[in-house]
Parts: structure tokens; sequence; C-alpha cells
């Protein structure tokens, strides 16, 4: 990884969850902070990854498909408006609240991002969730960003191409110039290759290092000051 010259890329895609900040015991403060829905948040985790890689087109069809299977992995017999409202209202604001309070961002993650700012690579976010710019904040990200998106607006979680593809057009990049960075190879990874995009794995430690794509926080730092 040492080898990779990050100049040929006009993009930097970063993962968000797991890549800018360490997710370790994640759920469990999920869980810890409503446990009355602890089955609620289960299921939430459970039908995303049936679904994870699907293409539904559009968010409105997404959406549609996701509460009608949360609603049944629940159980419950209030009518699936209710389980859409927790959803934005309640787990998604829950997340916000977690992050705050127990996660911080890597602590090179603002000065890289605005280095390679500076030296004209253009640099996004690629999240499964939404409220991006709330929780970027919530976990200390200052570091402005050309674009944020989520794939739950392309209607189709990761690794499907369709999030990243998107995000491509928007900054009028072609998938050969850009770099993806994450810390799953299933999703980040699988979902880079299929949209012809590179991908760099993050792992937390140097002897998780398996590959020559992996590649550590200190890794990356050092790849960006040779810039």
């Amino acid at each position: 990884m040492q080898s990779l010259d990050l100049s040929r890329y006009k993009t930097i895609i970063f993962d968000f969850d797991g890549t800018l900040y360490d997710k370790t015991r994640f759920g469990m403060h999920l869980v810890l902070n409503m446990p009355t829905r602890a089955l609620w948040l289960l299921a939430v985790q459970k039908v995303r990854k049936a679904i994870k890689g699907k293409d539904f087109s559009n968010q409105e069809k997404f959406y549609e498909e996701f509460f009608s299977l949360l609603h049944k992995a629940i159980g419950t017999k209030l009518p699936i408006e209710e389980v859409r409202n927790w959803y934005f209202n309640g787990y998604m604001p829950l997340m916000h609240r977690v992050l705050t309070s127990c996660y911080e961002c890597q602590p090179e993650a603002n000065e890289l991002i605005k280095t390679l700012t500076q030296k004209g690579i253009k640099v996004a976010v690629l999240s499964d969730y939404a409220m991006i710019e709330e929780r970027l904040k919530a976990i200390g990200i200052t570091a402005p960003f050309d674009f944020l998106y989520s794939s739950e607006t392309a209607g189709a979680l990761k690794p499907s191409s369709r999030p990243f593809s998107y995000v491509a057009q928007a900054l009028g990049i072609e998938p050969k110039d850009i770099l993806m960075i994450g810390d799953r190879e299933d999703t980040d990874g699988q979902g880079a290759a299929n949209a012809d995009m590179d991908f760099m794995h993050i792992v937390r430690k140097k002897k998780q290092k398996k590959t020559r794509h992996d590649a550590t926080w200190a890794d990356l730092s050092e790849l960006i000051k040779k810039l």
C-alpha cells in the first residue's frame, strides 16, 4: 500500500461508519441507550443485511421494501407508519446521540481531508445511512467535503454500484479516477469494484494487514504527505 500514488486520483470517497471513526461496540451502545427497543434495533440490522446490495432504483422504492420487511421482522401490531416514524425520529437521532457521547473521529481525519482538498483532490462521503452532515459533526469532523451522499437516497445499499456511480456522476469524475476508502471489503470494496473504482481497505492495526490494499490511518497519512 505504501507504493500507491494518491496523486493519480481526482476524487477520494470515504465510507463513514468504521472508517472515519472506530465503531467498536456501536450496537451495544445503541441498545444501552434504548433498551426498551432492543428487538427493534436488532431488526434494523437484520433487515439491512438482508437487502444489502439489492437495487430498488430509487429512494421511494427502497423505503417501501425496507419498512415492509422491518415491520414484519419486528412483529408489532402497530401500523407500518409507526415503524417508519420510529426509524426517522427515534433510531436515527439515537445514532447521532451515541456518536456524540461515545465516539470521536480518527485523530488524523480533519487534517488529512483538508490536505487532500488543498491538493485539488475532491473528497466525498458515501454512507449507507442518512443524516451524514449531522453525524460528521457528532464525531468531530470539521473539515469540508465536496459531496455527501447516502445509499438510501440512491435506493440501493452497498455493494450495489448505484450509489458509487451516482457520486462519480455528481462530481463529474470518471470511476477510474476515484479511490474508495472503507473498512469493509464485502460492501465498500465490492461496491467500488462493481463501479470500476479502486479500493483501499482501512484496518485498525498493522497486524490486520493481509493484502496490498490494506492500510491503517497511519499508512494513509504517509501517502497523503507524499502528495
